[in-house]
This record gives structure tokens, C-alpha cells and sequence, in this order.
């Protein structure tokens, strides 16, 4: 007859010493998770000067190291645990603002007002630009008819030779050869980590397609929208409407959440113009331009490597006093 210690151990106790090991394990993916992020917020932290980031996040990992070495595991837990949830309370006090240092360009924000079929605009952005960093900025109010309101391009800035880094945005046409741009700016890896608020910029086509085209140098496309005039004067109204909102209650800008194509496909999906699904094209908008084009939005019959031939306005982007000129 074999011994009690010899007996084999009964099935239901492997099982739960199996599923304790498996809770374990999930808690520690967890809690290392939550501690990657704690790192990285503390290394971000939007209001800290570099010197701080860098030595609040070594300390963190000083500490971590040497409690790992050092005690037992549930403490090191709880210790961990207790840093995270530090963390969390302190991320969770920066809130945006719209009152902070901004340059010179993105100093105002726009604010619409509504009349009937006339939209007044203040601080329409209008900068004349010798360098990046030089220029003379202007801040105007315009009228707008919505009744001439006849067209929406779809604008994209490539950053590089890549196609991921990319900036894009919106721009307008009037019968009266009036032309308005809006669009978000655009931000790096820190709009994460609550580095920039999220701002909409109203401006003519001289200031922001000339900066992007002549001065930065960057590639440009100005694809036509294909979409009825009421859905063009309902997004027109729409994003304005959003930037007023944002002067009374300011946003962060999220590189994954909430940027410029974001934002733009956010409109067009709530009112239904050529809705777009949440796919990695809004993830990375540097294949936002295929996006449209699939989507049956970019008013252009032929393919699509023939529309980036024909709508690239590098060369053709020389602006005079009586507007813009490069052919469609």
C-alpha cells in the first residue's frame, strides 16, 4: 500500500495550482505593461523640462531594479502598483489649455459666425512667408456666401519619401474665387503624451499651400472631392462649428486618436459623405490618399497613380496677387 506522500496528487489541485500560476502570469504582463507606461509618461511628461523627464524616469527605474532584487514578490507588487497609480493620479491633472507660449502663426484661433446663408470668420490666418521660421502674419475677418460655395479639395503634405509622415486637411472654393483652408496641426511623436492641443487653422491658400509647397519644399496634392454642394456646405459649417467648440473647451491632439486626417474622416462620417471606415489608413495617413480614392471620393476618373501625377502642385503652386495658380 503506498505511503501518503507517495499518493499522486488529486487532478483538481493540479488544476488550480495551473490556473494560479496563469493568473500570476497575466497580473505580472499587466503590471509590467502598466509600468512601461508609467515609464513613458514620465519620460514624456508634457510640463516638465527635459532635465526633469530624464531624471524622474531613471529614478523610476533605479527603483523598480533594485526592489526586484531586493524584496518579495507581493511587495514588489504593491510598490510597483502604488508608482503606476502615482503616475496615473499626476497624468491625469494635465488637462489643455488654450492660454500657453504658441508662435506667431498659431497665436489666434478661429472664431465662425452664423447668418442666414453668410458666415463671418475672424482670424483667417494670412502669412507671408520668406523662411520657415520668418515671416509676417496677418490675421483678417472674411465673409463668406455658402450659397456660392461650389468645392472641397482633399490636401496632403508628405513629409520625406516615406509615406507615413503626412499632414492633411481641407480646402474650400468660392464661384467667387474666394478660397479657405482648415485643418489640424500637425504633431510628432510627443502628441501621445499630451504635448499640443489640438487646433483648427483657418487660412487663405497663399499662406498654407505656399508654406508647404514653396518654402518647405515638401510634396503637395490637391485632390477634388466628389461630393453635392449641400454635403461640401454641411462640412464647411461642421468644421467650423468644431472650431469654435475648441475655443471654449480646448482638446488634445492624439497621434492615434485624434489628429489631422482623423478628424477629417470624423466629419465626413457624420454626415454620411463617402463614409470611411477606421482602418490603418487613418492610422497612417500617409495612405489616406488611397483611402479617398477606393472610397469613390477623389472627383477623378482615371487611376489612382494618375491622379497623384495630375494633382501634385510642386512646380505649379507660384502664387500671384490675384490668387492661386496651377491647373486641376
Amino acid at each position: 500500500m503506498a505511503s501518503k506522500e507517495e499518493m499522486p496528487e488529486p487532478r483538481r489541485w493540479k488544476f488550480h495550482r495551473l490556473a494560479g500560476h496563469m493568473v500570476w502570469c497575466l497580473a505580472g504582463i499587466l503590471l509590467t505593461l502598466a509600468w512601461c507606461w508609467s515609464l513613458l509618461v514620465l519620460w514624456f511628461f508634457p510640463q516638465w523640462h527635459s532635465g526633469a523627464q530624464i531624471t524622474t524616469s531613471l529614478l523610476w527605474v533605479f527603483l523598480s531594479l533594485i526592489g526586484l532584487l531586493r524584496v518579495n514578490r507581493k511587495t514588489y507588487s504593491c510598490a510597483i502598483l502604488l508608482g503606476v497609480t502615482v503616475t496615473t493620479i499626476v497624468w491625469s491633472s494635465v488637462f489643455p489649455s488654450n492660454y500657453r507660449q504658441w508662435t506667431d502663426d498659431q497665436v489666434r484661433m478661429p472664431l465662425a459666425n452664423f447668418e442666414g446663408n453668410l458666415v463671418t470668420v475672424e482670424n483667417v490666418r494670412h502669412a507671408t512667408y520668406r523662411t520657415v521660421d520668418d515671416c509676417d502674419v496677418q490675421w483678417e475677418t472674411r465673409q463668406f456666401d455658402l450659397n456660392v460655395l461650389e468645392s472641397m479639395d482633399f490636401v496632403v503634405e508628405r513629409f520625406g519619401l516615406r509615406r507615413g509622415p503626412v499632414h492633411t486637411f481641407l480646402t474650400f472654393g468660392f464661384a467667387d474665387g474666394e478660397y479657405i483652408e482648415k485643418g489640424e496641426s500637425f504633431s510628432p511623436l510627443h502628441g501621445l503624451f499630451k504635448h499640443y492641443e489640438l487646433m483648427y487653422v483657418v487660412g487663405d491658400e497663399r499662406d498654407l499651400i505656399d508654406l508647404r509647397a514653396n518654402i518647405r519644399k515638401n510634396s503637395v496634392w490637391v485632390f477634388p472631392i466628389r461630393a453635392k454642394k449641400q454635403k461640401v456646405r454641411q462640412i464647411f459649417l461642421a468644421m467650423l462649428e468644431r472650431a469654435n467648440r475648441l475655443r471654449q473647451d480646448p482638446e488634445f491632439y492624439h497621434t492615434l486618436t485624434s489628429t489631422c486626417f482623423s478628424n477629417i474622416v470624423r466629419h465626413v462620417n457624420e454626415l454620411n459623405i463617402h463614409p470611411i471606415p477606421y482602418t490603418y489608413h487613418v492610422l497612417l495617413p500617409g495612405y489616406s490618399d488611397d483611402l479617398v480614392y477606393n472610397r469613390g471620393g477623389m472627383d477623378f476618373e482615371g487611376t489612382f497613380d494618375d491622379a497623384r501625377a495630375r494633382f501634385r502642385i510642386n512646380g505649379r503652386s507660384e502664387f500671384t496677387d490675384d490668387g492661386r495658380v496651377w491647373s486641376g
